[in-house]
């Protein structure tokens, strides 16, 4: 495995308890996405501080079902919203920690990163 390349698990069903309208099978996870967690330890952010980012920066983690009892979801980036989260930290100032793969910029065949341009 390359240096910056996480292994990336299959996303498990979502259980017939995570509600209506829910497809039995989540998608799979777009090439380069990250765990949230370890984005944000990478950058030198806390998880509450990296999730109060999110929300300000109108960035929306893929949820993966984690199959836990109290129907809890992992969030993951993809690397449209990996390179997003950078440019909220540079265009605010926000402190972290760059790293060799900064700004992140997102695969040219990410489709979140074509509506963007739309």
């Amino acid at each position: 495995m390359e240096s910056g390349e996480y292994p990336v698990p299959a996303p498990a069903p979502l259980s017939p308890q995570a509600g209506p309208g829910l497809e039995e099978e989540a998608e799979p996870l777009p090439p380069g996405s990250v765990k949230l967690t370890v984005f944000l330890r990478e950058h030198g952010v806390a998880t509450t501080t990296g999730l109060d980012h999110l929300v300000k920066a109108g960035i929306s983690p893929i949820l993966l079902d984690r199959r836990a009892r109290d129907h809890s979801r992992e969030r993951w980036l993809s690397p449209h919203a990996q390179w997003r989260l950078v440019l909220y930290w540079q265009r605010e100032s926000k402190p972290f920690t760059s790293c060799g793969e900064c700004p992140h910029e997102p695969l040219s065949n990410d489709p979140a990163a074509q509506e963007s341009e739309e």
